[in-house]
C-alpha cells in the first residue's frame, strides 16, 4: 500500500492525469492540434 504516497500529497489532483486512461484525452488533443496545423499549412498560400 506504500506504493502510492502521492495520493496524500497536496498535488493529489495530478495523480488521476497520470493514470493509463487519463492520457487518451491528451493524445486526442494533440492529434486535433496536429490536424489543425497541417490543415492551416495546406490551405495557406
Amino acid at each position: 500500500m506504500g506504493e502510492y504516497p502521492e495520493v496524500t500529497a497536496p498535488d493529489a489532483g495530478v495523480v488521476p492525469r497520470l493514470q493509463p486512461v487519463g492520457h487518451w484525452p491528451w493524445v486526442l488533443l494533440l492529434l486535433g492540434v496536429a490536424i489543425i496545423v497541417l490543415g492551416g499549412v495546406l490551405l495557406s498560400p
